[in-house]
């Protein structure tokens, strides 16, 4: 061996410990993140002067070995990101076709509503158009007074039916009748028992069934049910008896069921002018004592009209009231068992002077 090669042989040897020792810190230090940069470098800081010598090669076999590792292992990460990307996108198109079934679904529900909406829609505009039609024909209907009078004229007969005729002959007991008054026919009660018969009911009260604290247009043209608790009406009793003679009668009877009558030999009412006014009455007779005559010449006075509307209030009903303490009697009076000067009264009846009346009733017949 020349001494000229024995420098070269050993700085050989110290520059492949040298790269033994770089290549093993910076293996160290690399991460799985960068074998390929990691690679690169080994193999960039391999001295070109250990390709010739055997321990050169084994170095640069495993380093190759080692690249190969990393390769593999890099391989089999990219794999199993692969996969867990494509079970994702699995997952997310699965839950995308769920989502579209829930939207098809609310769709179909949405487009029913909304039809159903447009269809109950479609029938109240139907609805609200025909009672539309049927409020203006009303407003024209009852625009017109004649017309409702003469369709009112119309329907008479028909509520009549059945009901006979108060004229005619060989009739013997009481009932419901219809008879002309004032040239209209009327439904009137005809008593044929009570003191031979023939009797027009004029007032009727037995159960309290009808309210008579009223207005004036209803004592003038009368209420209640014909045959049951009923008023027949002022302008009635005028019609009746402005030019025909009457006598008129009053029945009545306690809660303990003591009965009593009044009876006077004429009476007539005035025209609605005079407030129908009791223009007469004639001689009493019976067995409830007089109590009607201090009535004469008063005038009628109902809730809303009448020249004694400080005893109407407090005493109710509408009546004959008089100046001072406004009644002798009062069968018009609030249906009540208790004794009071509000209920049906007769102060003669008995005592005391405002005894309650279950029953009472006002008549009147040709004389």
């Amino acid at each position: 061996m020349s001494k000229e090669s024995t420098p070269v042989k050993n700085r050989t040897a110290i520059e492949t410990i040298r790269f033994v020792k770089a290549m093993t810190t910076y293996m160290i230090q690399c991460d799985s993140a960068t074998h390929y940069s990691c690679a690169d470098n080994v193999l960039s800081t391999a001295p070109a002067e250990t390709s010739g010598n055997g321990f050169g090669y084994e170095l640069i076999q495993s380093k190759l070995d080692l690249l190969d590792y990393r390769f593999s292992e890099l391989f089999v990460h990219l794999k199993e990101q692969g996969e867990g990307f494509l079970n994702n996108q699995r997952s997310i198109e699965a839950e995308q076709r769920q989502l579209n079934l829930i939207v098809d679904r609310h769709e179909r529900k949405i487009v029913n509503l909304v039809e159903g909406m447009e269809d109950a829609f479609g029938a109240n505009v139907s609805l609200i158009t025909d009672q539309s039609r049927q409020i203006l024909e009303l407003q024209t209907f009852c625009s017109n007074h004649d017309h409702i009078q003469n369709e009112l004229l119309k329907l008479r007969p028909k509520i009549a039916l059945g009901i006979p005729d108060c004229s005619e002959k060989l009739r013997s007991r009481s009932e419901v009748c219809r008879m002309s008054i004032a040239e209209q026919k009327t439904t009137v009660y005809m008593d044929q028992h009570r003191f031979g018969g023939h009797w027009l009911v004029v007032l009727q009260r037995f159960d309290g069934s009808e309210d008579f604290h009223r207005n004036w247009s209803d004592y003038r043209n009368g209420f209640g049910t014909v045959g049951q608790e009923f008023w027949l009406g002022l302008e009635r009793l005028h019609q009746l008896t402005k030019n025909t003679a009457y006598e008129v009668l009053m029945e009545m009877e306690d809660f303990a069921e003591n009965y009593r009558y009044a009876r006077y030999t004429k009476f007539a009412i005035g025209p609605e002018a005079n407030h129908y006014s009791v223009d007469e009455l004639g001689t009493y007779s019976g067995t409830a004592g007089d109590s009607f005559t201090a009535h004469k010449l008063s005038k009628f006075t109902a809730l809303d009209n009448g020249p004694r509307n400080e005893c109407n209030k407090p005493y109710t009903g509408g009546w004959w009231y008089f100046e001072g303490r406004c009644y002798d009697t009062h069968l018009t009076g609030k249906w009540d068992k208790t004794d009071g000067w509000t209920s049906i009264v007769w102060k003669s009846f008995g005592s005391p002077a405002h005894t309650a009346l279950r029953y009472a009733r006002m008549m009147i017949r040709k004389v």
